[in-house]
């Protein structure tokens, strides 16, 4: 077997390579770990306290839709990421953010 000889400069870029990958395999593993444990369904009234909506709202939306829902057994189950990410979804720019976006858009357009 033929033996590789690297400089202490290719060793260390080859050993803060391979720290790099593992240390991103490790976080894929914590968020694939953490994405299982928080994806246990929710019943209707942790939904609606999550959501600080009113049970009979939370039954009035499922239907169409309009809330993320899983129904089973003819009950409605949720999952917690999903209502948050549903919640955020409705956030409302503040006059700060408008601002900004809106001399980013200029910018853009005047660098194009």
């Amino acid at each position: 077997m033929d033996k590789i000889i690297l400089s202490p400069i290719e060793l260390q870029d080859l050993l803060n390579g391979l720290r790099s990958i593992v240390k991103e395999e490790l976080q894929a593993q914590q968020q694939i770990q953490t994405k299982s444990e928080s994806r246990k369904p929710i019943s209707v009234e942790k939904a609606a306290a999550i959501t600080n909506l009113s049970r009979s709202r939370i039954y009035a939306l499922a239907p169409s839709g309009a809330i993320p829902n899983i129904k089973k057994g003819g009950r409605l189950y949720f999952y917690e990421d999903e209502l948050l990410a549903w919640l955020e979804s409705g956030k409302r720019l503040s006059k700060s953010e408008i601002d900004t976006a809106a001399d980013n858009a200029l910018l853009k357009k005047k660098t194009a």
